[in-house]
């Protein structure tokens, strides 16, 4: 059986989306990132960048996010828990964000310094799935670890090559298949 895979082109509005998984408190971080390297995304009219924030246990917290939101205007808030283990949620919140309407998207945390200039270089060469790979990674079995997987979640011994969680990119191909 051959399954034949069409993904409707869409003409993108941005080349680079750049979606920025932060924790609700971490306010200082973001006007730190608005105050940098996130200066050069603003002025170009090809790029964009948002943070986006989970919903925190506190509700002053919550009630000053929806604050900087109405100020700044940057920030995708989600009704997600705020917790390590739901930022899968939160990318695909970015994946959601991006696509369709941009070429690219790199997901990174707002804890990264990003050379938009070079980024934007590398990208003209058609990249589609980019940043730091595992290969053959062993899935994890520890109970206490943090990224452990039971045998009910992942039967294999290895897990699928992917890029760390730190920081990717994905062409418009793959994220509008996602």
């Amino acid at each position: 059986m051959l399954l034949v895979l069409v993904i409707a082109m869409v003409q993108a509005r941005y080349f680079l989306s750049i979606g920025i998984l932060s924790a609700a408190k971490n306010f200082e971080q973001r006007q730190l990132l608005r105050e940098t390297w996130l200066q050069e995304v603003r002025n170009n009219s090809e790029l964009r960048a948002i943070f986006i924030v989970g919903r925190d246990a506190n509700e002053a917290i919550n009630e000053a996010c929806q604050a900087e939101q109405a100020a700044k205007g940057d920030l995708l808030l989600t009704e997600t828990p705020e917790d390590y283990y739901q930022i899968a949620a939160k990318t695909r919140r970015a994946i959601q964000w991006a696509f369709p309407g941009s070429d690219h998207l790199l997901k990174c945390d707002d804890d990264t310094v990003v050379h938009v200039e070079q980024l934007v270089e590398d990208l003209n060469q058609f990249l589609l799935y980019m940043g730091a790979f595992y290969w053959h990674a062993a899935a994890i079995r520890e109970p206490w670890n943090k990224f452990y997987l039971s045998l009910k979640q992942w039967k294999r011994a290895t897990l699928p090559n992917f890029a760390a969680g730190c920081g990717y990119i994905l062409g418009s191909a793959l994220g509008n298949y996602l």
